[in-house]
């Protein structure tokens, strides 16, 4: 894929060690305040790519894209285009790489977009939560693309609102 040369593109994500649960009705099934300020810090002036209920999910729970980053949504259905005036929203791959305005990419999902990304990862962020409260979860991390990775380093271990968790950084 030309389009993807000179760009890193990387996974991050946070999901439940046994199912891979990573969402329930548009919301994370947890609050980790420290995982998401590492969220953040990765983030902070990169360009984000996103499936469009991800999108909505933001929307719902901030009120507004997330600031100081390019919000890149992929999405079949482009309604709300002229919304929201710092997000671009596309139809394909390679239109959202090739319209990122870094260099280093963060896929912050759903599901569906890790499985289209997965091929192109140099690596992955991921929180993984030694937590089963995920019932009714609707929305999960295809764990198979952990298979793709042959090194991992953890980045830390980690104790919040009675919830064990660790980050993982998996690459090639």
């Amino acid at each position: 894929m030309s389009f993807v040369k000179n760009k890193k593109i990387y996974g991050l994500v946070a999901f439940e060690s046994n199912t891979g649960a990573m969402g329930k009705k548009g919301e994370l099934p947890w609050y980790l305040p420290s995982d998401l300020k590492h969220f953040k810090n990765l983030t902070k002036n990169q360009t984000i790519i996103m499936g469009r209920k991800t999108f909505d999910s933001i929307l719902n729970s901030y009120g507004s894209p997330l600031p100081q980053r390019q919000n890149i949504v992929l999405s079949k259905k482009t309604t709300n285009i002229d919304t929201y005036k710092d997000v671009l929203f596309v139809d394909n791959i390679k239109k959202a790489l090739e319209n990122s305005k870094s260099e280093t990419i963060f896929i912050i999902g759903g599901g569906e977009i890790f499985k289209v990304f997965s091929k192109i990862l140099c690596g992955l962020y991921a929180t993984i939560l030694d937590v089963h409260q995920t019932d009714n979860a609707d929305t999960f991390f295809p764990i198979n693309i952990l298979d793709q990775f042959s090194k991992k380093e953890t980045i830390g271990e980690f104790f919040e609102n009675n919830i064990k968790y660790q980050i993982i950084f998996f690459y090639k």
